[in-house]
């Protein structure tokens, strides 16, 4: 089994690697990744910065996928599931099912817009 762990919020990606921890004492033959997030640009250009996060978890779930051998249990947490759904899209073939938990909405109203927002400050 191979677990590929999307975490929800970007600066507590450490918090993520309990869940590997975790996982992996409960499934001691498991390999489990948790994928980091790429330093961000100072661009206002939220859409792009989007797709470049997404890029560089593809990058990872491919290169993971190539030493695995097989194919890959994705675990997106919040954002995480966002970014999943995405993997999902692009990449069907790698992933052998998707685990969305809390998962990100892509439409979010007034205070998700808001919450976005006051986490983006934090990147630029």
């Amino acid at each position: 089994m191979n677990y590929f762990l999307i975490p929800g919020n970007p600066p507590a990606t450490f918090f993520y690697e309990l869940w590997r921890m975790e996982i992996s004492a409960l499934v001691p033959e498991a390999r489990v990744r948790v994928s980091a997030y790429p330093p961000l640009s100072p661009r206002r250009d939220s859409p792009r910065a989007m797709e470049e996060v997404l890029a560089h978890h593809r990058e990872g779930l491919e290169e993971f996928h190539r030493e695995a051998l097989s194919p890959i249990t994705i675990i997106g947490h919040s954002l995480g599931a966002y970014f999943a759904m995405g993997l999902l899209a692009s990449r069907p073939h790698l992933v052998e099912e998707a685990i969305l938990v809390h998962r990100f909405l892509r439409a979010p109203r007034r205070l998700g817009r808001v919450i976005l927002i006051s986490v983006g400050s934090l990147f630029f």
